[in-house]
């Protein structure tokens, strides 16, 4: 998806733009592309292809070594996907979220995992943001979705994982967010 990659594109030029001092050495290395073959392989192991603009972020760099380039966490590689979603789809197996009660805010389904979510991002404490290839009926299947923790699903953060990535590109560009060389990661800005 070509949006997607030009957003990427201005997201590094306002990383390079606006970060003067790299918290860390390699600040800049958000990782190498992922063959086409890792991104298959990843596929098979969770039963689901990837949309097509989570295919081209990958195949631009594979996770950005944990700087959280986003927002909401940092971008996972793909091997930390296939793990996750495996770490979730063994309970969801066994029957162990069954019982859970998860009551998410717009069109996601009623359930505390959905081996359909591929979790994308992680904030390092438990709470991920996925793709969700399994909407609600009134959903839209690619549809990016925040996962916490301690409540399950919890909103619609994006039509797709490309819509919040170029929303993020906008509002950088637009100013809503400021490096905090403390935190070594975007934080917003009051408007």
């Amino acid at each position: 998806m070509i949006e997607t990659e030009k957003a990427w594109a201005r997201i590094r030029a306002w990383y390079k733009a606006n970060v003067k001092e790299p918290p860390y050495p390699h600040f800049f290395d958000w990782g190498s592309p992922a063959s086409d073959a890792k991104i298959e392989t990843v596929e098979e192991t969770i039963m689901c292809k990837l949309p097509s603009d989570l295919r081209d972020t990958y195949r631009m760099f594979n996770g950005d070594n944990k700087m959280w380039v986003l927002p909401a966490g940092y971008l996972m590689d793909l091997a930390e996907v296939s793990l996750t979603w495996k770490m979730f789809k063994e309970p969801v197996d066994n029957g162990l979220f069954d019982d859970s009660d998860a009551s998410p805010t717009g069109p996601i389904k009623q359930r505390w995992w959905n081996p359909k979510w591929i979790p994308v991002l992680h904030n390092g404490g438990g709470d991920y943001h996925c793709v969700d290839m399994d909407p609600a009926d009134d959903g839209v299947t690619g549809q990016f979705i925040q996962f916490q923790h301690e409540t399950g699903p919890s909103h619609v953060l994006a039509s797709s994982f490309g819509d919040y990535v170029i929303t993020f590109a906008n509002d950088l560009a637009n100013g809503k967010y400021e490096f905090d060389l403390e935190q070594g990661a975007v934080r917003s800005v009051a408007q």
